[in-house]
């Protein structure tokens, strides 16, 4: 379980918090979905729990160990905490190939080059991109590209999958397939997964909980059918419809 309590965060002294006292649980094995408009904090607090950024106050734990702690100021390094990032700008190297770019976190953990070579062509499988190995990123549509950065994403086998806005820059066809394909990849690799988003069908599809926030703070929180059904206040209704 991914557990968030008293998450504060702000970017300067006495200046407005982007994240207001956000707690919450995240149960293994779940998707999750942080929905909001730009500038509620969402991205915020998906990169907190990467250790990519630092909560000014709070803890976050993952199955009873610490990832940061405030009242120390103890922070597990994101290299340690075995977590997959899927960047909204799909953050390819454009000098590496396809196989170079998947087998990067594999080749920091030092792994032997015939291991890595397997894995890499076993996990461009099963994304649709067998045999696209020598390809370039720049070679590659849209919806290819998000495949690679999957593929590098997962490769690590991580406990948590953590995607931020993956399917902004894709056209609406793409976007339904591309749905479809990180739900898959979701239930096969049996991990928790939150996806960053201000799509309401995004969440709808593919989330069992979501956390609606509104300015830094949680607005509602639950399953889609739960929130569709009783909207808590008019930003919600908004967004879900």
């Amino acid at each position: 379980m991914l557990e968030l309590k008293n998450i504060y965060k702000s970017f300067a002294a006495n200046s407005p918090h982007v994240l207001s006292d956000i707690s919450y649980a995240l149960p293994s094995g779940k998707f999750f979905g942080l929905l909001g408009p730009s500038g509620c904090g969402k991205t915020t607090l998906l990169r907190a729990i990467a250790g990519l950024d630092h909560p000014s106050k709070g803890d976050i734990t993952m199955d009873g160990s610490a990832w940061f702690r405030s009242q120390d100021n103890s922070c597990l390094a994101p290299e340690k905490r075995n977590v997959g990032f899927l960047f909204q700008s799909y953050a390819l190297w454009p000098h590496m190939s396809v196989a170079q770019n998947v087998a990067f976190p594999l080749k920091m953990k030092k792994l032997p080059s015939n291991e890595i070579n397997t894995q890499v062509s076993q996990m461009l499988s099963k994304v649709g991109l067998g045999g696209f190995e020598d390809r370039v990123p720049s070679s590659l549509s849209g919806g290819q590209q998000q495949r690679v950065a999957l593929a590098r994403a997962l490769i690590q086998k991580p406990k948590l999958l953590l995607l931020d806005e993956p399917l902004s820059n894709l056209d609406a066809s793409l976007r339904d397939s591309m749905r479809e394909e990180i739900k898959r990849l979701h239930l096969e690799f049996k991990m928790t997964s939150i996806i960053v988003t201000h799509d309401w069908k995004d969440a709808e599809q593919l989330c069992d909980q979501v956390v609606v926030l509104n300015q830094g703070c949680i607005e509602q929180s639950g399953s889609p059918a739960e929130i569709k059904a009783a909207p808590k206040s008019e930003f919600v209704k908004k967004i879900v419809y």
